[in-house]
């Protein structure tokens, strides 16, 4: 896709692809513009007019949304020349994510769930819950089901998104429309935790090898993933 920006490149021995997304998707304010974009807002002032995002953050992150190939840059109007941003075939596919974060939040963060947009199937009108189903034999996939093992280029030190934790100030706060699910991907280190526990990791030790994270870092994150239920002792 031919964009205004650099194309997000991944060079040798940097981040790996999974380091890239979750730094794309760990951030509410990326998520939120895709939200509204796939809704059909293309315009600068369509996200600005719903009132939750400053200047700087808007121009921040449709630059790296564009950079990374999920929004164009696009002339509509030269004099003056003016620009909107409209999701390409890779912004589109952030759509089943974007499903699925709802749906873990609506049903493990009840105190959240009137803020959640309604999901309806427009063919039988039914409320529905996404599904993981394999592509060849259309059954639901669960974390037994499946076997992962990191390839080449995905060495803990590079599956590590660059991004640091939600920084919040004045307006430029975050949009908090996923908390829950941010606390588990908003963070470079909780990303981490949760990629190892995924990949097999069950104690202290195995933990701290894998993310390279220092020993109070990750005795704090596996306290607060106790807390939320998403591990147990």
């Amino acid at each position: 896709m031919a964009g205004s920006g650099t194309v997000t490149e991944l060079e040798p021995g940097g981040d790996n692809a999974i380091a890239v997304t979750l730094g794309i998707l760990g951030d509410e304010w990326n998520l939120w513009i895709l939200r509204y974009a796939l809704q059909g807002d293309r315009r600068y002032r369509d996200w600005i007019e719903r009132g939750e995002i400053s200047n700087a953050v808007l121009t921040a992150r449709l630059t790296r949304l564009t950079d990374s190939e999920l929004l164009e840059r696009v002339q509509y109007q030269t004099r003056p020349a003016r620009h909107e941003y409209r999701l390409t075939a890779r912004g589109h596919g952030v759509w089943p994510v974007l499903l699925t974060m709802w749906a873990w939040e609506q049903q493990w963060a009840p105190d959240h769930r009137g803020q959640l947009p309604a999901r309806r199937h427009t063919v039988c009108a039914a409320r529905f819950t996404p599904v993981l189903v394999c592509g060849h034999c259309d059954r639901p996939v669960g974390t037994p089901d499946v076997e992962a093992q990191l390839g080449p280029s995905g060495q803990w030190s590079r599956s590590v998104p660059a991004a640091t934790g939600r920084r919040r100030s004045g307006r430029a706060r975050s949009p908090e429309i996923l908390p829950h699910t941010m606390e588990l991907l908003g963070d470079r280190w909780s990303a981490a935790l949760l990629g190892a526990a995924f990949l097999g990791a069950t104690r202290y030790g195995q933990f701290a090898e894998r993310m390279g994270a220092p020993p109070t870092v990750v005795a704090g994150r596996l306290r607060r993933f106790t807390e939320l239920g998403v591990l147990q002792e």
